[in-house]
């Protein structure tokens, strides 16, 4: 979380998720057997492990996660990259998914191209937004029709 304080290992079990958590409970969500149904997942949070000194791996940035059968996974940058903060309110990444959510009837397909686009022109090619999808049917953020 954006407020968590952690400075050492052992305080991440109460101030951090673990992502195979996450995804665990969007695996169950297509388990229930309710194929409609779209488990959407946006990380804004492609950081350096700041106890990469103490820490079991010392690769940067998240690792690469899959999605399960009917979800979509949206990072802020590549696996192993990190992420910019901005000089605004939000990261570029944010600033960009606040716009595109906006207009309507856009498959979340193309409105997260529409983001990439934008963070790499504002980043200069240093950080390129990253999806992971199993979607098998059309999802909108803002449905008009």
């Amino acid at each position: 979380p954006v407020n968590a304080n952690i400075r050492r290992e052992y305080e991440l079990t109460g101030g951090a998720y673990p992502a195979s958590q996450i995804t665990g409970m969007m695996e169950e969500i297509q388990a229930s057997g309710d194929r409609q149904r779209v488990a959407i997942l946006i990380l804004d949070a492609c950081r350096d492990n700041p106890l990469a000194r103490s820490w079991r791996s010392s690769g940067g940035g998240l690792a690469r996660m899959d999605a399960p059968a009917g979800t979509f996974i949206s990072f802020a940058t590549a696996p192993g990259s990190v992420a910019a903060d901005g000089s605004g309110r939000n990261s570029p990444f944010t600033k960009y998914f606040l716009q595109a959510m906006k207009k309507p009837n856009q498959p979340i397909e193309l409105m997260f191209k529409e983001i990439r686009v934008g963070v790499v022109h504002d980043t200069k090619g240093e950080q390129v937004p990253w999806e992971s999808s199993s979607l098998m049917g059309n999802f909108y953020f803002n449905k008009t029709e």
